[in-house]
């Protein structure tokens, strides 16, 4: 059994059945396939993001100094990285207003503060900005990462020349 004319082609995964039965060089073929279908759905994912009313709000708003509030799970981190990612990478909805996005003449400079590097960095926000982006050093859009010497990512540069910093207050 090999892939031809397998799942990939009919836009479905493999079965655990379907994989066992595979030849070792088939199955490591596929996993690497899964592996670039990851990737290529969070690129996606960044631009196919639809905000919920009150994050639409938020995105689409003209004041010059923003912020969201709500209850816990109600959008808040999501509508705050997913924009903040948008002006990093240069990648936007078409959705999203023009005369709010930053410019490409010239890189930007962004910084992220949290409390603290432990949970606030480590669990909310390093996981989100995961969870949203292709966040790996070579994949298509971060050059460069620094860690602190705990091992937290604090320093990003994208290949467009964007960069930003986390810091705690």
């Amino acid at each position: 059994m090999n892939l031809d004319g397998l799942a990939l082609s009919q836009n479905r995964h493999l079965t655990e059945e379907e994989f066992r039965a595979l030849g070792k060089d088939d199955q490591d073929y596929y996993l690497h396939l899964l592996e670039e279908e990851i990737k290529l759905k969070k690129a996606q994912k960044l631009i196919s993001y639809q905000p919920n009313p009150k994050q639409g709000l938020f995105h689409l708003s003209n004041a010059s100094i923003r912020s969201i509030f709500g209850a816990n799970r109600s959008g808040k981190t999501t509508a705050g990285t997913v924009e903040f990612l948008w002006h990093m990478t240069g990648v936007y909805p078409d959705w999203y207003p023009k005369e709010q996005r930053m410019p490409t003449n010239r890189p930007i400079k962004g910084r992220i503060f949290a409390k603290d590097f432990q949970k606030g960095v480590g669990e909310v926000i390093l996981a989100t900005i995961s969870e949203w982006l292709d966040d790996s050093v070579g994949g298509p859009f971060i050059e460069k990462k620094f860690r602190n010497p705990i091992g937290i990512p604090v320093k990003w540069i994208f290949k467009n020349g964007n960069q930003f910093d986390i810091l705690t207050y």
